[in-house]
């Protein structure tokens, strides 16, 4: 019964959603979880807030060295998303003289993250960073190279080309 009231609160008499009533409407915690529709304003419109949803659902949050990890290679992408919305020209990041042009000057990113297996390297990649990549960049943005073969192919999965070390380097 409280499901339905929700829902019902949160749509209109024709049955669109209506936008929250206030800013922490989203934020504050419920007592009983339920599924309703997300209005524009609600959605992440940036790569951080996008990560910043992202990390919340998938629980990278617990771990602070995943957290200001993600953080720190999220940067640049949110540096040169704020220069094409400055610019009007959001739609050209997804191109390669695009994204180049939006990127000059900017310092590159390479991050080699090394630790224990199962420790969630890859987990915090491909949960959050990749995801963001490739909505706000497209697979351009990203070069995916593992260790080993079942890395790589992990990282296959999520749309771009995984690679181990030694093929990324023409080693084999």
């Amino acid at each position: 019964k409280a499901i339905e009231e929700s829902r019902a609160q949160a749509m209109d008499a024709q049955g669109h959603a209506q936008p929250a009533a206030d800013a922490q409407a989203c934020s504050r915690p419920a007592s009983d979880a339920f599924v309703r529709p997300l209005a524009a304003d609600e959605l992440p419109c940036s790569p951080m807030e996008m990560a910043a949803e992202l990390i919340a659902r998938s629980g990278v949050w617990r771990s602070e060295e995943q957290y200001l990890t993600i953080l720190f290679v999220l940067e640049p992408l949110q540096r040169a998303w704020e220069r094409a919305r400055a610019e009007g020209a959001l739609e050209e990041l997804r191109q390669a003289g695009g994204l180049l042009k939006f990127t000059q000057g900017q310092p590159v990113r390479a991050v080699v993250l090394q630790g224990a297996g199962g420790s969630g390297k890859t987990y915090c990649m491909t949960e959050v960073v990749l995801k963001v990549v490739l909505r706000f960049v497209g697979p351009l943005g990203v070069k995916a190279i593992a260790p080993h073969n079942s890395s790589a192919r992990l990282l296959s999965k999520y749309g771009v080309r995984g690679q181990t070390m030694q093929s990324a380097g023409r080693l084999n």
